[in-house]
């Protein structure tokens, strides 16, 4: 196959790369994925490693870099999921402790420990589906519920605007029109 030739040339590149700026690969540490289409990744389904400086490093369906995980076919669900994830568990946390802080108290807990959450890397986001990420609206709107100590039934909209919060949706175009 002409691509498993010039990704075997590029892996090679890369061990020359790393032998001259003196950096050593772990291959019980490194993670390999290959990222294209679903059309596509059916064309490599019989490949399961790939072979750098005499190591076997086996393929990922996803995995994590910089704070993004990434999937084989950059749906971005399981960062998704992730972010979510780690919100919810904070939010928990502040659900735990709300009745004992103020309302502005609640409100810098939830944006240093939530709202950077929602915001780091969520650039990424941008150009997805609504139905891709229709799970960090729904943290963000349960966030401002458990802030103002809300009713399921009160207006996340409202709740936003009071706390001059950006949606979610809102707060990805900002970052990638600033």
């Amino acid at each position: 196959m002409p691509d498993l030739d010039n990704l075997t040339r590029c892996i090679d590149s890369l061990h020359v790369w790393f032998c001259a700026n003196g950096i050593a690969l772990n291959p019980h540490k490194s993670e390999a994925i290959l990222l294209g289409t679903r059309q596509r990744a059916h064309s490599y389904s019989s490949l399961a490693t790939v072979n750098v400086a005499s190591s076997h490093i086996p393929l990922a369906d996803h995995t994590k870099i910089i704070g993004v995980t990434l999937d084989k076919n950059f749906s971005m669900n399981n960062h998704v999921i992730a972010i979510c994830k780690s919100v919810h568990c904070h939010i928990r946390a502040l659900r735990h402790i709300r009745s004992y802080i103020s309302e502005d108290m609640a409100k810098m807990v939830s944006c240093a420990l939530v709202g950077s959450r929602l915001d780091y890397a969520n650039s990424v986001l941008f150009g997805a589906t609504q139905k891709k990420h229709l799970q960090t609206p729904r943290a963000q709107n349960l966030l401002a519920r458990v802030v103002t100590c809300s009713p399921q039934s009160c207006s996340s909209r409202t709740l936003l605007q009071q706390f001059h919060w950006l949606p979610i949706k809102h707060r990805i175009d900002f970052e990638i029109h600033m």
